[in-house]
């Protein structure tokens, strides 16, 4: 296999934002409740994800604990959960909550990872299947610029919103309960074992072991393409390419799912506001079609979809490669967390 400059490159990018956390020194007293439910929530869920190891819990339902609470304070009156870092106390949840956040305590995943992840995952097996179908279908337009660019981009908007929709469901789910101590370690495991599989199957894919193929079944992107060449004409452009679109997000999904899902449970540990998570969650998607933009403007202005087809079907296991080492390190983040 012939290694290309731009593989190069994005294996480098990839090293340059692998995400590196340092640990803070400061030692962190907790100071909780078991009958609190906020402060177990803190306990089981915020505090298992920081850079500073030097945790010690104290539980104020024994006498020792809850005496050594009262000589810090000096009151007998006070907000639970408290936490004492270096010489400050901090009492309540929400305040409690918010001093993790502004200390950079809380470790936060890297986000131009997720985002490198999107870029990669918009080259996986099954989406460039899909691309190989879509170049030959645009061929079939013609070279009508104005359908090209019509069709092209209400099919990357549809591929974007029905992947968003997806994701930001999955995103949710994986929130919720990584908030919940019961079934936060349950999501952890669950995860490894989700990336564990899916790097078996990458590298089986890569390898050709036993034959093995992992993409979408040619028959059903030859059965797609033929139900979009009897009733597609210049005319409906637009109509047909918002409902292939979605169709072509979820056929792709059980393949773009394979690094999705683990992106999505990964960003989830970072508790932010909905509205940064949603934010995140959208440049995830833009970055995931950027391929699919850059086919359409390839195309548009006159290049060969010969030439096109072959250029990316050669570099295939250079993306594949690509998918395993980024699952790897995503494998990495959950065992060490």
């Amino acid at each position: 296999m012939k290694i290309s400059p731009i593989f190069i490159i994005l294996l480098l990018l990839t090293f340059i934002i692998l995400p590196i956390k340092s640990y803070a020194d400061e030692i962190i007293e907790y100071f909780y409740s078991p009958q609190c439910k906020s402060c177990v929530e803190i306990k089981e869920g915020v505090l298992k994800n920081v850079k500073n190891k030097n945790i010690i819990f104290f539980n104020i339902d024994e006498k020792d604990n809850y005496d050594r609470l009262y000589q810090i304070l000096n009151k007998t009156t006070f907000k639970i959960p408290v936490v004492k870092i270096g010489n400050v106390i901090y009492e309540g949840r929400d305040e409690v909550y918010k001093v993790l956040r502004t200390k950079d305590i809380i470790k936060e995943p890297n986000t131009l990872f997720v985002y490198f992840a999107g870029l990669v995952d918009g080259f996986n097996p099954c989406v460039i299947t899909v691309y190989i179908f879509l170049i030959s279908f645009l061929s079939f337009l013609g070279k009508n610029k104005r359908t090209i660019w019509l069709f092209g981009l209400l099919y990357a908007l549809s591929v974007f919103v029905t992947n968003y929709a997806v994701g930001f469901g999955v995103f949710f789910l994986f929130s919720v309960f990584n908030l919940m101590p019961v079934f936060a370690g349950a999501i952890r495991i669950l995860s490894i074992s989700l990336i564990l599989s899916f790097i078996i199957i990458l590298i089986l894919d890569l390898l050709k072991i036993y034959g093995f193929s992992y993409g979408i079944p040619i028959p059903l992107v030859k059965k797609m393409h033929n139900i979009v060449r009897n009733g597609f004409n210049n005319s409906n452009a637009g109509f047909f390419a918002i409902p292939i679109g979605a169709l072509a997000a979820i056929i792709e999904l059980p393949c773009s799912g394979i690094i999705y899902v683990p992106a999505m449970s990964y960003l989830a540990l970072s508790h932010n506001s909905i509205i940064r998570d949603s934010i995140d969650l959208m440049i995830y998607n833009i970055l995931f079609i950027l391929p699919l933009i850059m086919i359409i403007l390839i195309l548009s202005v006159g290049c060969s979809s010969d030439i096109l087809r072959k250029t990316i079907a050669a570099n295939i296991s250079i993306f594949k490669i690509l998918g395993i080492l980024i699952l790897c390190i995503f494998l990495y983040q959950f065992i060490k967390i």
